[in-house]
């Protein structure tokens, strides 16, 4: 069961994840439908959980309505989030970044950066991982 985010629920969401900080990008996937009001992508994130106990679980975001992404990656690898994610709400829009910019950016920062998706909806929802899930 997913669990929708908004931007009055953001910071609950990152402060329990820790806000992804060291967390790994293990999987992106996006679905481009002919109807762009669908169009999604689905992130499964590497993160510690403060409600199972600072445990390594396994987040999976799911962006919907998919209308803005950059994925530039440079010298730097973006897979380990040693940054951690940011999110921000602008014109009813989620803008999601993956550790490209300073604390609290503004929109005009986030578009500007390396990698960054945003959409109208994202939903959230986590599991433990199992034993052979690290690699």
């Amino acid at each position: 069961m997913s669990t929708p985010i908004s931007g009055e629920s953001a910071a609950a969401f990152l402060a329990r994840f820790r806000n992804f900080y060291d967390g790994v990008i293990r999987r992106m996937a996006f679905d481009f439908t002919r109807d762009s009001y669908l169009r999604t992508v689905v992130v499964d994130l590497l993160g510690r959980d403060r409600e199972a106990g600072d445990a390594w679980v396994l987040c999976t975001l799911k962006i919907i309505g998919l209308e803005e992404f950059v994925i530039r990656e440079q010298k730097s690898s973006f897979l380990v989030l040693s940054d951690g994610i940011k999110f921000i709400w602008a014109a009813d829009r989620a803008y999601i970044d993956f550790g490209t910019v300073e604390d609290e950016p503004n929109l005009d920062e986030i578009r500007a950066a390396g990698f960054y998706l945003s959409g109208r909806e994202v939903e959230w929802s986590v599991r433990p991982l199992g034993e052979n899930e690290w690699s």
